[in-house]
Protein backbone atom coordinates (compact mmCIF):
# COMPACT_ATOMS: atom_id res chain seq x y z
CA UNK A 1 0.00 0.00 0.00
CA UNK A 2 2.87 2.12 0.88
CA UNK A 3 4.92 1.76 -2.40
CA UNK A 4 1.59 2.71 -4.18
CA UNK A 5 0.88 5.78 -2.58
CA UNK A 6 4.67 6.95 -3.14
CA UNK A 7 4.65 5.87 -6.94
CA UNK A 8 1.64 7.63 -7.52
CA UNK A 9 3.10 10.87 -5.61
CA UNK A 10 6.13 10.26 -7.92
CA UNK A 11 3.87 9.62 -10.95
CA UNK A 12 2.08 13.29 -10.25
CA UNK A 13 5.18 15.12 -9.44
CA UNK A 14 6.36 13.66 -13.21
CA UNK A 15 2.86 15.03 -14.55
CA UNK A 16 3.38 18.35 -12.84
CA UNK A 17 6.65 18.86 -14.35
CA UNK A 18 5.80 17.73 -17.37
CA UNK A 19 2.88 20.32 -17.54
CA UNK A 20 5.23 22.57 -16.04
CA UNK A 21 7.75 22.03 -19.05
CA UNK A 22 5.15 22.22 -21.51
CA UNK A 23 4.19 25.68 -19.87
CA UNK A 24 7.62 27.37 -19.97
CA UNK A 25 7.17 26.39 -23.86
CA UNK A 26 3.41 27.95 -24.57
CA UNK A 27 4.74 30.85 -22.38
CA UNK A 28 7.50 31.70 -24.83
CA UNK A 29 5.90 31.56 -27.66
CA UNK A 30 2.80 33.69 -26.18
CA UNK A 31 3.36 37.47 -25.77
CA UNK A 32 4.51 39.06 -23.04
CA UNK A 33 1.91 38.43 -20.24
CA UNK A 34 0.29 41.64 -18.43
CA UNK A 35 0.27 42.61 -14.68
CA UNK A 36 -2.44 41.33 -12.54
CA UNK A 37 -5.44 41.15 -14.57
CA UNK A 38 -7.04 44.00 -11.80
CA UNK A 39 -4.61 46.95 -11.54
CA UNK A 40 -4.23 48.35 -8.02
CA UNK A 41 -5.49 52.07 -8.76
CA UNK A 42 -2.64 54.87 -9.44
CA UNK A 43 -2.99 55.56 -5.64
CA UNK A 44 -2.37 52.46 -4.12
CA UNK A 45 0.64 52.51 -6.26
CA UNK A 46 1.27 55.80 -5.35
CA UNK A 47 1.51 55.55 -1.57
CA UNK A 48 2.68 51.63 -1.22
CA UNK A 49 5.66 52.50 -3.91
CA UNK A 50 6.72 55.99 -4.68
CA UNK A 51 5.33 58.08 -0.96
CA UNK A 52 9.06 57.89 1.18
CA UNK A 53 7.26 57.38 4.12
CA UNK A 54 4.60 54.33 3.14
CA UNK A 55 5.30 50.96 2.66
CA UNK A 56 2.87 48.04 1.14
CA UNK A 57 0.34 46.02 3.56
CA UNK A 58 -1.41 42.79 2.72
CA UNK A 59 -4.29 43.80 4.88
CA UNK A 60 -4.59 47.62 4.22
CA UNK A 61 -2.67 48.36 0.92
CA UNK A 62 -0.32 50.67 2.43
CA UNK A 63 0.28 52.08 6.20
CA UNK A 64 3.34 54.09 7.50
CA UNK A 65 6.41 52.87 7.64
CA UNK A 66 7.58 52.13 11.48
CA UNK A 67 9.82 54.49 12.88
CA UNK A 68 9.54 57.36 11.38
CA UNK A 69 11.06 60.77 12.50
CA UNK A 70 10.81 64.28 10.44
CA UNK A 71 9.60 67.36 11.86
CA UNK A 72 5.71 66.39 10.54
CA UNK A 73 5.74 62.78 11.37
CA UNK A 74 6.89 60.35 14.09
CA UNK A 75 6.35 56.69 13.97
CA UNK A 76 6.61 53.77 16.22
CA UNK A 77 7.06 50.32 16.21
CA UNK A 78 3.23 49.52 15.36
CA UNK A 79 3.22 51.75 12.43
CA UNK A 80 1.26 54.56 14.01
CA UNK A 81 2.02 58.32 14.71
CA UNK A 82 3.47 58.87 18.08
CA UNK A 83 4.80 57.21 20.98
CA UNK A 84 5.15 53.35 21.35
CA UNK A 85 1.91 51.84 21.53
CA UNK A 86 1.12 50.32 25.67
CA UNK A 87 -1.43 48.85 27.42
CA UNK A 88 -4.01 51.89 28.48
CA UNK A 89 -3.18 52.69 32.07
CA UNK A 90 -5.83 53.26 34.80
CA UNK A 91 -7.76 56.07 34.92
CA UNK A 92 -6.45 57.17 31.17
CA UNK A 93 -8.66 59.08 28.56
CA UNK A 94 -7.84 57.63 25.70
CA UNK A 95 -8.66 59.21 22.07
CA UNK A 96 -8.27 57.78 19.06
CA UNK A 97 -8.07 59.55 15.75
CA UNK A 98 -8.61 57.69 13.27
CA UNK A 99 -8.49 59.55 9.39
CA UNK A 100 -6.57 60.57 6.45
CA UNK A 101 -3.88 63.09 5.49
CA UNK A 102 -5.68 65.97 7.17
CA UNK A 103 -5.48 64.38 10.70
CA UNK A 104 -2.12 63.37 9.92
CA UNK A 105 -1.24 67.18 9.70
CA UNK A 106 0.09 67.34 5.63
CA UNK A 107 0.90 70.33 5.06
CA UNK A 108 1.63 71.81 8.17
CA UNK A 109 5.49 72.50 9.22
CA UNK A 110 5.03 70.86 12.22
CA UNK A 111 3.56 67.51 14.24
CA UNK A 112 2.75 69.82 16.80
CA UNK A 113 0.09 71.56 14.90
CA UNK A 114 -2.24 69.35 14.19
CA UNK A 115 -5.60 68.99 15.62
CA UNK A 116 -4.81 65.74 17.74
CA UNK A 117 -1.67 67.30 19.17
CA UNK A 118 -3.47 70.31 20.32
CA UNK A 119 -6.85 68.79 21.53
CA UNK A 120 -5.35 67.46 24.85
CA UNK A 121 -4.67 70.97 25.15
CA UNK A 122 -8.15 72.18 24.88
CA UNK A 123 -9.73 69.51 27.01
CA UNK A 124 -7.51 70.07 29.69
CA UNK A 125 -8.63 73.61 29.98
CA UNK A 126 -11.62 72.53 30.35
CA UNK A 127 -11.99 69.14 32.37
CA UNK A 128 -8.62 70.23 34.33
CA UNK A 129 -5.28 69.43 34.59
CA UNK A 130 -5.17 66.56 36.56
CA UNK A 131 -6.96 64.38 34.15
CA UNK A 132 -4.88 62.19 32.02
CA UNK A 133 -5.40 62.36 28.83
CA UNK A 134 -3.66 60.48 26.09
CA UNK A 135 -4.43 60.75 22.11
CA UNK A 136 -3.33 57.90 19.66
CA UNK A 137 -3.10 59.43 16.24
CA UNK A 138 -3.89 56.32 13.83
CA UNK A 139 -4.72 58.08 10.65
CA UNK A 140 -2.49 57.64 7.64
CA UNK A 141 -2.41 59.27 4.57
CA UNK A 142 -4.78 58.84 1.72
CA UNK A 143 -6.81 56.22 3.70
CA UNK A 144 -10.55 56.01 2.59
CA UNK A 145 -13.04 55.03 4.93
CA UNK A 146 -12.89 51.42 3.66
CA UNK A 147 -9.06 51.11 4.77
CA UNK A 148 -10.07 52.46 7.94
CA UNK A 149 -13.17 50.12 8.85
CA UNK A 150 -10.55 47.04 8.06
CA UNK A 151 -7.64 48.74 10.25
CA UNK A 152 -10.91 49.15 13.22
CA UNK A 153 -11.42 45.20 13.05
CA UNK A 154 -7.88 44.31 12.80
CA UNK A 155 -6.52 46.53 15.06
CA UNK A 156 -9.58 48.59 17.25
CA UNK A 157 -9.14 46.26 20.44
CA UNK A 158 -5.42 46.96 20.63
CA UNK A 159 -6.22 50.55 20.24
CA UNK A 160 -8.35 50.26 23.54
CA UNK A 161 -10.44 53.90 22.99
CA UNK A 162 -12.62 56.06 25.50
CA UNK A 163 -13.43 58.33 22.51
CA UNK A 164 -13.24 58.02 18.86
CA UNK A 165 -12.53 60.59 16.25
CA UNK A 166 -13.35 60.30 13.12
CA UNK A 167 -12.05 62.37 9.40
CA UNK A 168 -12.66 61.33 6.19
CA UNK A 169 -14.23 61.21 2.93
CA UNK A 170 -12.30 63.27 0.83
CA UNK A 171 -10.34 60.69 -0.61
CA UNK A 172 -13.58 58.19 -1.09
CA UNK A 173 -14.49 60.70 -3.75
CA UNK A 174 -11.74 60.38 -5.40
CA UNK A 175 -11.14 58.20 -8.94
CA UNK A 176 -8.05 55.78 -8.49
CA UNK A 177 -9.31 53.19 -10.91
CA UNK A 178 -11.68 50.65 -12.52
CA UNK A 179 -11.83 49.14 -9.34
CA UNK A 180 -13.19 50.37 -5.78
CA UNK A 181 -11.17 49.68 -2.74
CA UNK A 182 -13.05 47.47 -1.18
CA UNK A 183 -12.47 45.12 -4.13
CA UNK A 184 -9.08 45.58 -3.94
CA UNK A 185 -8.78 44.55 -0.44
CA UNK A 186 -10.67 41.52 -1.39
CA UNK A 187 -8.16 40.50 -3.82
CA UNK A 188 -5.22 41.44 -0.61
CA UNK A 189 -6.49 38.20 0.64
CA UNK A 190 -4.64 36.07 -1.64
CA UNK A 191 -1.92 38.01 -2.69
CA UNK A 192 0.46 35.56 -1.11
CA UNK A 193 -0.48 32.51 -2.22
CA UNK A 194 -0.73 34.14 -5.62
CA UNK A 195 3.05 35.50 -5.69
CA UNK A 196 4.43 32.71 -4.60
CA UNK A 197 2.42 30.54 -7.42
CA UNK A 198 3.28 33.51 -10.01
CA UNK A 199 6.61 31.62 -10.03
CA UNK A 200 5.30 28.72 -11.93
CA UNK A 201 4.78 28.70 -15.81
CA UNK A 202 1.56 26.79 -15.55
CA UNK A 203 -0.09 29.53 -13.22
CA UNK A 204 1.00 32.32 -15.37
CA UNK A 205 -0.38 30.06 -18.95
CA UNK A 206 -3.47 29.22 -17.06
CA UNK A 207 -4.19 32.95 -15.30
CA UNK A 208 -3.60 34.46 -18.83
CA UNK A 209 -5.69 31.77 -20.58
CA UNK A 210 -8.38 32.73 -17.88
CA UNK A 211 -8.38 36.41 -17.79
CA UNK A 212 -10.25 37.38 -20.54
CA UNK A 213 -12.85 38.89 -18.26
CA UNK A 214 -10.82 40.48 -16.23
CA UNK A 215 -9.31 42.69 -18.56
CA UNK A 216 -12.50 43.96 -19.94
CA UNK A 217 -13.15 45.02 -16.24
CA UNK A 218 -9.68 46.12 -16.41
CA UNK A 219 -10.79 48.23 -19.51
CA UNK A 220 -14.14 48.96 -17.95
CA UNK A 221 -15.21 52.61 -16.42
CA UNK A 222 -13.19 54.49 -13.93
CA UNK A 223 -15.18 54.43 -10.74
CA UNK A 224 -15.06 56.38 -7.09
CA UNK A 225 -12.76 54.49 -4.56
CA UNK A 226 -15.52 54.35 -2.14
CA UNK A 227 -19.46 54.90 -3.43
CA UNK A 228 -21.60 56.93 -0.81
CA UNK A 229 -23.20 53.92 0.10
CA UNK A 230 -20.26 51.81 1.30
CA UNK A 231 -19.12 55.22 2.77
CA UNK A 232 -22.28 55.45 5.16
CA UNK A 233 -21.83 51.50 5.67
CA UNK A 234 -18.20 51.46 6.47
CA UNK A 235 -19.07 54.37 8.90
CA UNK A 236 -21.71 52.61 10.66
CA UNK A 237 -19.57 49.83 11.06
CA UNK A 238 -16.87 51.79 13.05
CA UNK A 239 -19.85 53.08 14.85
CA UNK A 240 -20.98 50.06 15.86
CA UNK A 241 -17.42 48.98 17.37
CA UNK A 242 -17.52 52.36 19.41
CA UNK A 243 -20.85 51.53 20.58
CA UNK A 244 -19.59 48.01 21.53
CA UNK A 245 -17.23 49.38 23.91
CA UNK A 246 -19.24 52.05 25.11
CA UNK A 247 -17.31 54.98 23.75
CA UNK A 248 -18.90 57.74 21.53
CA UNK A 249 -17.85 58.39 17.73
CA UNK A 250 -17.21 62.17 16.95
CA UNK A 251 -17.29 62.52 13.34
CA UNK A 252 -16.18 65.24 11.42
CA UNK A 253 -17.77 66.65 8.50
CA UNK A 254 -14.56 67.76 5.85
CA UNK A 255 -14.29 71.21 5.04
CA UNK A 256 -13.34 71.76 1.62
CA UNK A 257 -12.98 74.81 -0.51
CA UNK A 258 -14.46 76.23 -3.06
CA UNK A 259 -11.63 77.98 -4.99
CA UNK A 260 -9.62 75.21 -5.85
CA UNK A 261 -9.22 74.33 -9.43
CA UNK A 262 -11.38 71.44 -10.30
CA UNK A 263 -9.97 68.96 -12.02
CA UNK A 264 -6.53 70.08 -12.00
CA UNK A 265 -5.40 68.25 -9.12
CA UNK A 266 -3.67 65.41 -10.54
CA UNK A 267 -2.50 66.72 -13.49
CA UNK A 268 0.83 66.95 -11.89
CA UNK A 269 0.74 62.82 -11.92
CA UNK A 270 0.31 62.16 -15.42
CA UNK A 271 3.78 61.50 -16.49
CA UNK A 272 4.32 60.20 -12.52
CA UNK A 273 6.05 56.49 -13.54
CA UNK A 274 6.62 53.58 -11.05
CA UNK A 275 9.44 51.12 -10.51
CA UNK A 276 9.78 49.88 -13.63
CA UNK A 277 8.86 52.84 -15.36
CA UNK A 278 5.38 52.26 -16.07
CA UNK A 279 2.44 55.16 -16.22
CA UNK A 280 0.52 55.36 -12.73
CA UNK A 281 -2.36 56.93 -13.92
CA UNK A 282 -5.01 54.81 -16.05
CA UNK A 283 -5.39 56.19 -19.68
CA UNK A 284 -8.76 57.51 -19.40
CA UNK A 285 -7.62 59.93 -16.84
CA UNK A 286 -4.71 60.93 -18.68
CA UNK A 287 -6.43 61.79 -21.55
CA UNK A 288 -8.48 64.33 -19.61
CA UNK A 289 -6.00 65.71 -17.94
CA UNK A 290 -3.98 66.05 -20.64
CA UNK A 291 -5.81 68.45 -22.36
CA UNK A 292 -4.94 72.12 -23.40
CA UNK A 293 -8.28 73.48 -21.24
CA UNK A 294 -7.06 76.84 -19.50
CA UNK A 295 -8.15 78.05 -16.06
CA UNK A 296 -9.58 81.46 -14.44
CA UNK A 297 -6.23 81.51 -11.98
CA UNK A 298 -5.37 84.78 -10.34
CA UNK A 299 -1.94 85.16 -8.82
CA UNK A 300 -3.67 87.56 -6.75
CA UNK A 301 -5.67 85.27 -5.66
CA UNK A 302 -3.18 82.71 -5.14
CA UNK A 303 -1.31 85.25 -2.66
CA UNK A 304 -4.72 85.94 -0.65
CA UNK A 305 -5.05 82.18 0.27
CA UNK A 306 -2.01 80.69 0.24
CA UNK A 307 0.59 83.69 0.30
CA UNK A 308 3.88 82.04 -1.18
CA UNK A 309 1.77 78.55 -1.30
CA UNK A 310 3.92 75.32 -0.14
CA UNK A 311 5.84 73.26 -3.29
CA UNK A 312 2.59 71.05 -4.46
CA UNK A 313 0.31 73.83 -4.28
CA UNK A 314 2.43 75.33 -5.97
CA UNK A 315 2.89 72.91 -8.63
CA UNK A 316 -0.58 72.20 -9.08
CA UNK A 317 -1.59 75.79 -10.22
CA UNK A 318 1.28 75.87 -12.58
CA UNK A 319 0.60 72.98 -14.35
CA UNK A 320 -2.65 74.57 -15.69
CA UNK A 321 -1.92 74.94 -19.80
CA UNK A 322 -2.05 78.64 -20.61
CA UNK A 323 -0.83 80.48 -23.43
CA UNK A 324 2.04 83.05 -24.57
CA UNK A 325 1.22 84.43 -27.57
CA UNK A 326 -0.46 88.27 -27.14
CA UNK A 327 -3.81 87.99 -25.95
CA UNK A 328 -5.66 89.62 -29.10
CA UNK A 329 -3.55 87.44 -31.60
CA UNK A 330 -4.63 84.36 -29.36
CA UNK A 331 -8.25 85.28 -29.30
CA UNK A 332 -8.54 86.10 -33.02
CA UNK A 333 -6.73 82.10 -33.16
CA UNK A 334 -9.06 80.63 -31.69
CA UNK A 335 -12.54 82.58 -32.95
CA UNK A 336 -10.66 81.04 -36.41
CA UNK A 337 -10.90 77.39 -35.21
CA UNK A 338 -14.15 77.70 -33.74
CA UNK A 339 -15.60 79.18 -36.81
CA UNK A 340 -14.25 75.45 -38.45
CA UNK A 341 -15.13 73.40 -35.16
CA UNK A 342 -18.07 74.81 -32.88
CA UNK A 343 -18.35 71.87 -31.31
CA UNK A 344 -15.11 72.62 -29.78
CA UNK A 345 -15.84 72.63 -26.14
CA UNK A 346 -12.13 73.40 -25.01
CA UNK A 347 -11.59 75.88 -27.40
CA UNK A 348 -14.53 78.05 -26.10
CA UNK A 349 -13.84 77.29 -22.43
CA UNK A 350 -10.37 78.22 -23.75
CA UNK A 351 -11.87 82.20 -25.21
CA UNK A 352 -13.45 82.48 -22.35
CA UNK A 353 -10.76 82.44 -20.18
CA UNK A 354 -8.65 84.55 -21.97
CA UNK A 355 -11.80 87.03 -22.34
CA UNK A 356 -11.81 86.99 -17.95
CA UNK A 357 -7.85 87.94 -18.45
CA UNK A 358 -8.44 90.88 -20.12
CA UNK A 359 -11.53 91.73 -17.25
CA UNK A 360 -14.16 91.10 -20.41
CA UNK A 361 -16.47 89.44 -18.20
CA UNK A 362 -19.59 89.27 -20.15
CA UNK A 363 -17.83 88.04 -23.28
CA UNK A 364 -16.20 85.33 -20.79
CA UNK A 365 -19.48 84.41 -19.40
CA UNK A 366 -21.25 83.96 -22.80
CA UNK A 367 -18.07 81.60 -23.91
CA UNK A 368 -18.14 79.45 -20.64
CA UNK A 369 -22.05 78.96 -21.45
CA UNK A 370 -21.60 77.90 -24.64
CA UNK A 371 -18.25 75.54 -23.79
CA UNK A 372 -20.63 74.10 -21.28
CA UNK A 373 -23.65 73.64 -23.71
CA UNK A 374 -21.37 72.05 -25.96
CA UNK A 375 -20.31 69.75 -24.00
CA UNK A 376 -23.33 68.45 -22.85
CA UNK A 377 -24.42 68.04 -25.91
CA UNK A 378 -21.46 65.85 -26.75
CA UNK A 379 -21.75 64.14 -24.01
CA UNK A 380 -25.73 63.48 -24.00
CA UNK A 381 -26.51 61.69 -20.58
CA UNK A 382 -23.70 60.34 -19.75
CA UNK A 383 -22.59 60.96 -16.15
CA UNK A 384 -19.80 58.68 -15.71
CA UNK A 385 -16.75 60.36 -13.45
CA UNK A 386 -14.61 61.07 -16.19
CA UNK A 387 -17.20 63.14 -18.07
CA UNK A 388 -18.31 64.91 -14.71
CA UNK A 389 -14.43 64.74 -14.22
CA UNK A 390 -13.45 65.97 -18.12
CA UNK A 391 -16.68 68.61 -17.92
CA UNK A 392 -15.74 70.34 -14.21
CA UNK A 393 -13.05 72.77 -15.48
CA UNK A 394 -15.71 74.90 -16.91
CA UNK A 395 -18.03 74.78 -14.64
CA UNK A 396 -15.05 75.95 -11.85
CA UNK A 397 -14.19 78.97 -14.85
CA UNK A 398 -17.57 79.82 -14.68
CA UNK A 399 -17.87 80.42 -11.12
CA UNK A 400 -14.64 82.33 -11.02
CA UNK A 401 -16.16 84.73 -13.86
CA UNK A 402 -19.23 85.65 -11.75
CA UNK A 403 -17.20 85.76 -8.21
CA UNK A 404 -14.43 88.57 -10.54
CA UNK A 405 -17.40 90.26 -11.73
CA UNK A 406 -19.08 91.33 -8.15
CA UNK A 407 -18.01 93.61 -5.71
CA UNK A 408 -14.89 91.61 -4.08
CA UNK A 409 -13.40 89.33 -6.34
CA UNK A 410 -10.85 88.31 -3.65
CA UNK A 411 -13.47 87.21 -0.98
CA UNK A 412 -12.43 84.30 1.00
CA UNK A 413 -15.64 83.22 1.71
CA UNK A 414 -18.31 82.97 -0.82
CA UNK A 415 -21.99 83.32 0.16
CA UNK A 416 -24.11 79.82 -1.04
CA UNK A 417 -26.85 82.72 -2.20
CA UNK A 418 -24.54 83.92 -5.07
CA UNK A 419 -24.07 82.38 -8.23
CA UNK A 420 -20.56 82.30 -7.70
CA UNK A 421 -21.16 79.50 -4.84
CA UNK A 422 -23.73 77.69 -7.32
CA UNK A 423 -20.90 76.85 -10.06
CA UNK A 424 -18.25 76.59 -7.77
CA UNK A 425 -20.18 74.17 -6.04
CA UNK A 426 -21.37 72.00 -9.11
CA UNK A 427 -17.78 72.05 -10.26
CA UNK A 428 -16.66 70.54 -6.62
CA UNK A 429 -19.61 68.06 -7.35
CA UNK A 430 -17.99 67.07 -10.76
CA UNK A 431 -14.31 67.15 -9.92
CA UNK A 432 -13.10 63.27 -9.21
CA UNK A 433 -9.83 64.58 -10.10
CA UNK A 434 -9.35 65.58 -6.75
CA UNK A 435 -9.76 64.90 -3.00
CA UNK A 436 -12.51 66.61 -1.55
CA UNK A 437 -15.80 65.02 -0.52
CA UNK A 438 -18.80 65.39 -2.14
CA UNK A 439 -22.81 66.23 -1.32
CA UNK A 440 -23.56 62.54 -1.54
CA UNK A 441 -20.86 61.55 1.08
CA UNK A 442 -21.91 64.86 3.56
CA UNK A 443 -25.54 63.85 3.31
CA UNK A 444 -24.82 60.55 4.51
CA UNK A 445 -22.47 61.90 7.60
CA UNK A 446 -25.53 63.52 8.39
CA UNK A 447 -28.03 60.99 9.15
CA UNK A 448 -25.55 59.09 10.80
CA UNK A 449 -25.69 62.16 13.73
CA UNK A 450 -29.46 60.19 14.70
CA UNK A 451 -27.07 57.19 16.43
CA UNK A 452 -27.00 57.20 20.13
CA UNK A 453 -23.13 57.24 20.06
CA UNK A 454 -22.19 59.34 17.64
CA UNK A 455 -21.30 63.42 16.93
CA UNK A 456 -21.02 65.27 13.74
CA UNK A 457 -19.09 67.93 13.79
CA UNK A 458 -20.08 70.96 11.27
CA UNK A 459 -16.84 71.63 10.28
CA UNK A 460 -17.65 73.54 7.21
CA UNK A 461 -19.75 76.21 9.24
CA UNK A 462 -16.98 76.66 11.30
CA UNK A 463 -14.81 77.60 8.98
CA UNK A 464 -17.48 79.61 6.68
CA UNK A 465 -17.13 81.75 9.76
CA UNK A 466 -13.70 81.97 10.60
CA UNK A 467 -12.11 82.57 8.02
CA UNK A 468 -13.64 80.66 4.35
CA UNK A 469 -11.45 79.70 2.32
CA UNK A 470 -7.68 81.03 3.30
CA UNK A 471 -8.23 77.86 6.05
CA UNK A 472 -6.95 75.41 3.81
CA UNK A 473 -3.19 75.00 2.41
CA UNK A 474 -4.59 73.41 -0.50
CA UNK A 475 -7.61 71.46 -1.86
CA UNK A 476 -8.47 69.85 1.30
CA UNK A 477 -5.94 69.93 4.22
CA UNK A 478 -6.32 72.84 6.64
CA UNK A 479 -4.10 75.49 8.02
CA UNK A 480 -2.58 75.68 11.58
CA UNK A 481 -5.16 78.04 12.53
CA UNK A 482 -7.75 75.47 10.92
CA UNK A 483 -6.04 72.58 12.82
CA UNK A 484 -6.84 74.69 16.13
CA UNK A 485 -10.40 75.59 15.29
CA UNK A 486 -11.20 71.47 14.72
CA UNK A 487 -9.50 70.47 18.01
CA UNK A 488 -11.51 73.28 19.43
CA UNK A 489 -14.66 72.16 18.27
CA UNK A 490 -13.60 68.46 19.30
CA UNK A 491 -12.87 69.69 22.57
CA UNK A 492 -16.44 71.21 23.42
CA UNK A 493 -17.72 68.17 22.20
CA UNK A 494 -15.68 65.83 23.83
CA UNK A 495 -16.16 68.18 26.96
CA UNK A 496 -19.61 68.06 27.45
CA UNK A 497 -20.48 64.02 27.00
CA UNK A 498 -17.69 63.80 29.80
CA UNK A 499 -19.46 66.15 32.01
CA UNK A 500 -22.80 64.56 31.50
CA UNK A 501 -20.98 61.04 31.58
CA UNK A 502 -19.77 62.00 35.47
CA UNK A 503 -22.35 63.59 36.25
CA UNK A 504 -24.60 60.52 35.55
Amino acid sequence: MGRKIVFALIGTLIGLGVLEGGARVIERSLAPSSEESLAPGWQTRFFSELFDWHEPDPALLWRFKADLDNPLIKTNHDHFIGDELRPKAPGVFRIVVLGDSSPVGLGLRSRKETFAALLPLELRSSLGEDLPIEVLNAAVSGYSSEQIRRLVELRGDDLDPDAVVLYCGNNDASVSGPVSDNRLLEMQRLVGLRRAASHLSLYRVLRSMLAKDDRSESDSALVVRVSPERFEENVRTIAAFCASRDCRLYVCEPPVPLLWPAGLQFRIFRHVTDEDGEILLPERMREVLQRNIHYCLSPARFRVLYGEGDRITRAVWASAPSDTLPAEEYRAGVRRRLEAQPGDAVGWNNLGVSYWSAGVFDSAALCLETARGVFVDLHGGDSSVEVNAAGSPILFNRGIVALSAGPDSLTTHIGSSSSAYIWLDSALQADYYSLRIKRGYVERLQRLATLPNVRVIDLPAIFATSGGEALFVDHCHPTARGHQLIARALGREIASDFNAAEAN
